[in-house]
């Protein structure tokens, strides 16, 4: 009988064969070279009475495991006698946690965003650097060719003389004296542009650096009103006033409107509500015409920046001396109600066209000329769906949508007409003379608003409202209606040849009918006709 391990006498090492030992079998120690032989070996009967020795835990048999177990198993501890061989196999080292955090992603995912980072910086810089050299490069560029704006040509007459400022810029804020102003006359109303000479390219940079230092401060007269407008066009300096498009960010304002509390009403909200950034929704609630105030001042919008410097602006400039007297009569009484009623109306207009804006805004699209049944019948003007952008919601909300404007409910309504509907009529009994072009290719459709973005003629091209005819109940759904082809029948409710009119972007004037032929007229309701036309707005005087 064989067995499968040995110890040596001399240094105790074990020895193990799979073929195992016989007694007396001659051996030599692997260790300590010592021969010795195998001893022989007695067999001890067991003891009856004697538990049998606990059995070492290992895993279970191969054959006995269970084939659905899915627990996860343990590995085998080494036992403490496996021989020198198994001792001396080489180990892998475990890597340090510098090791890992050298071969991390993360490690090159932070590289990578500081990379882009300073990237993002060097470009910043690089663009700043090279807008300040186009600032301070010497004299203007070379004068060429340039379109007219949207808002149609505004510059001067190509023959016009420059004119010097009638007040002296303090020299110490780096434009001379000498600087000149470009005017431009229309309709007996001036422009003023800053001239194209090279001292004056800076020419805003120096003007808001002395309303932020608090230099200079140049006001109108007490008694004159005047209008905030800048550029939209183009936006850099010097810059071409032909190629200017006005855009208004406030009504008339006279200087004892500015107070200490610095709020000045502007589209029916209060100055700590607006930001003075030239966004768009402010653009379309703010355009005005010319005929909002005496004087108007250009500043490229990029200049307007957060209401301090708003604030300074409205009180840091000087206007020309007076070119058009405010709305004034005959010296009589009937004169002085004539100018009442024409301020009167312009006034309503404006406010029609802001909420026409506003809607736009709100609903994407202008309102349809009228509220229509599901059969296509017309049951309300458009001038009732105006008015919760009017400020009328109570008032909007006693109609009845789905009944016709004379219905027993709807009836009674009409004797509380807004005042902004009345025009120049003399007296607010329930009737407007404010209208609106339906048909054939007009801005209003019977049942469905137009987009700005469809008015392909240019929103300054286009007729919006005008006030003409007979007037009518201001709820009855009735206006002018448009063929495409013919001009309508325009009259001024209040006899004479011209009539209030106001064009989609919303500026609003007094439209001859003698010097606006009928083509005109034509090309100026229809909106996406590829037309393009001046109207000769005459202002109030």
């Amino acid at each position: 009988m064989s067995i499968n391990r040995t110890t040596c006498p001399s240094c105790g090492a074990g020895l193990k064969s799979a073929a195992g030992f016989n007694p007396g079998q001659a051996l030599r120690c692997p260790k300590c070279s010592t021969p010795f032989t195998v001893p022989a070996f007695e067999v001890e009967e067991d003891d009856a009475d004697a538990p049998p020795p606990p059995k070492k835990k290992g895993p279970p048999a191969r054959a006995a495991r269970d084939d659905d177990d899915d627990r996860p198993r343990r590995r085998r501890p080494r036992d403490d006698d496996d021989d020198a061989d198994d001792d001396d196999r080489p180990r892998k080292k475990k890597k340090t946690k510098y090791q890992e955090y050298k071969t991390s992603p993360v490690r090159f995912a932070v590289l990578g965003v500081l990379l882009v980072v300073l990237g993002v910086l060097a470009f910043l810089l690089y663009q700043k650097k090279m807008k300040e050299k186009e600032d301070n490069a010497e004299g203007p560029e070379p004068a060429a060719p340039v379109a007219a704006g949207p808002g149609g040509n505004l510059g001067p007459p190509p023959n016009a003389p420059p004119r010097a400022n009638p007040r002296a810029i303090d020299p110490q804020a780096g434009v001379t004296p000498a600087a000149t102003w470009t005017p431009y006359e229309a309709d007996g109303f001036r422009v003023q542009f800053p001239g194209p000479a090279s001292e004056n390219q800076n020419f805003s940079k120096v003007m808001e650096n002395m309303m932020l230092k608090g230099g200079a401060r140049f006001l109108p007269g007490p008694d004159e009103s005047f209008s905030v407008v800048y550029f939209t066009t183009p936006p850099k300096w010097p810059a071409d006033e032909r190629a200017a498009t006005l855009k208004f960010l406030s009504d008339a304002i006279l200087p004892g409107q500015v107070t200490e509390r610095r709020k000045v009403t502007m589209a029916g909200k209060e100055w700590d509500e607006i930001s003075m950034t030239g966004r768009v929704s402010l653009e379309r609630a703010t355009r005005r015409t010319l005929d909002t105030g005496d004087r108007i001042i250009i500043l490229h919008a990029t200049y307007l920046k957060g209401r301090e410097t708003a604030d300074r602006f409205l009180n840091s400039f000087e206007f020309v001396g007076p070119t058009r007297p405010g709305p004034k009569g005959d010296g009589g009484p009937k004169g002085d109600k004539a100018a009442a009623a024409a301020e009167r109306g312009m006034n309503g207009l404006k406010q029609v066209m802001l909420a026409m804006h506003n809607h736009h805004d709100v609903t994407t699209a202008f309102p349809p000329a009228a509220v229509t049944a599901r059969d296509g019948k017309a049951l309300l003007s458009w001038r009732v769906k105006l008015l919760p952008y009017l400020e009328e919601d109570e008032l909007y909300k006693q109609f009845k949508l789905n009944e016709p404007w004379d219905s027993p409910t709807n009836r009674p309504l009409v004797a509380k007409m807004p005042a902004v509907f009345q025009g120049t009529l003399p007296a607010n009994d329930g009737k407007t003379a404010f209208k609106v072009f339906v048909g054939g290719g007009a801005l209003f459709d019977l049942r469905q608003g137009r987009q700005i973005r469809n008015v392909t003629d240019g929103t300054s091209n286009t007729l919006a409202v005008v006030e003409s005819g007979p007037p009518v109940e201001w709820t009855r759904p009735e206006d002018i209606p448009f063929d495409g082809k013919t001009a309508p029948r325009l009259v001024s409710p209040t006899g004479g040849d011209i009539i209030l009119a106001a064009t989609a972007d919303g500026a609003v004037g007094r439209l001859s009918l003698v010097r606006n032929p009928a083509d005109v007229i034509v090309k100026g309701i229809t909106a996406a006709g590829g037309e393009v036309v001046q109207f000769q707005f005459e202002r109030n005087r």
